[in-house]
């Protein structure tokens, strides 16, 4: 066999895989969209869980501080209502006035559940 023969030979044999055909990329744009389907709803409720969890840790600390503060002898809760929620959407402490350690916090979490805070204890539903 010459060179010349093998060599059209070989240019031959590379013109017929020019690339992918029409249905391998309509699979993988399929497996692509399949993957996709199931990953947004996991992220968006991951998201959800952390909005929820830095928000309880956010109302844990306003509510240690506002309990700390009700057992000082001249308490000054104008800390507590010039806190700045990061992590909370709308928050409310009741009473306006703190006595005896006894209030409730209710923080709104940005992943649709309320924190609440009770003499100190947070947790959410």
């Amino acid at each position: 066999m010459s060179m010349k023969k093998l060599m059209q030979e070989r240019a031959a044999a590379k013109q017929g895989q020019g690339g992918f055909t029409l249905i391998e990329l309509l699979i993988v744009v399929a497996i692509i969209g399949i993957l996709a389907a199931i990953a947004v709803p996991q992220y968006q409720g991951y998201v959800a869980r952390s909005a929820n969890s830095a928000c309880l840790g956010e109302a844990a600390s306003v509510a240690r501080l506002a309990e700390a503060e009700s057992l000082q002898t001249t308490p000054d809760f104008t800390q507590i209502a010039a806190f700045g929620w990061d992590a909370c959407d709308a928050t409310t402490l009741a009473p306006a006035t703190i006595a005896n350690g006894t209030f409730t916090i209710d923080a709104d979490a940005p992943g649709t559940q309320t924190v609440t805070c009770t003499n100190g204890g947070c947790a959410l539903p």
